[in-house]
């Protein structure tokens, strides 16, 4: 064989060795692509059930949720109960001193406040006795009737203490005894 075919032979061997080294590495290339992208599937099956878990627990929720009261809503009408200034109205009336003009506007203010505000059922008894009493002491106030509104100015603040009480521990607070605040 002459140099010329020989050096042929060798460099197309050259290149057939140096074109199965590339296709190898070609090979371990796709493979381990191969190989990364079923992870990945893996973790996308994971996280397609992990989202189809949370669907299910939020159209439970939604569902199941039959009364939209709003903790802070609820905490809200609680401070403007608490901070009416019924243990004053108390004790002006106890004392036998006239009805201060103010007064009516306190027991209206509560009053609509209570009214507007989404209760929880195991509030609502609370809150409806104390609207009745509300409603009962604004017809004395407004009767100028101070003899009449001692009594239910007392059943007022009592009664606003006994339901701040139920609040805290529906709000999962630490029930506390309200005192003359309120």
């Amino acid at each position: 064989m002459n140099r010329k075919a020989l050096s042929a032979v060798f460099l197309t061997l050259a290149l057939f060795v140096a074109g199965c080294a590339a296709d190898q590495e070609l090979v371990t290339q796709v493979a381990d692509q191969g190989d990364r992208l079923l992870a990945l599937e893996g973790q996308f099956d994971e996280m397609n059930a992990a989202v189809a878990g949370l669907t299910m627990n939020i159209d439970q929720l939604v569902a199941t949720e039959t009364n939209p009261t709003s903790p802070f809503d609820v905490a809200m009408a609680q401070f403007v109960m608490d901070t009416a200034g019924f243990h004053e109205i108390e004790e002006t009336l106890a004392a036998g001193d006239p009805i201060d003009p103010s007064f009516l506007g306190t027991v209206l203010r509560v009053e609509k406040v209570l009214t507007n505000t989404e209760w929880p059922e195991e509030l609502s008894p609370g809150v409806e006795q104390l609207l009745v009493s509300l409603h009962e002491l604004q017809t004395a106030l407004e009767a100028d009737d101070a003899a009449e509104a001692a009594p239910l100015a007392t059943a007022v603040h009592d009664e606003g203490h006994e339901l701040s009480e139920m609040i805290d521990a529906w709000l999962g607070l630490e029930v506390q005894e309200h005192g003359d605040e309120g």
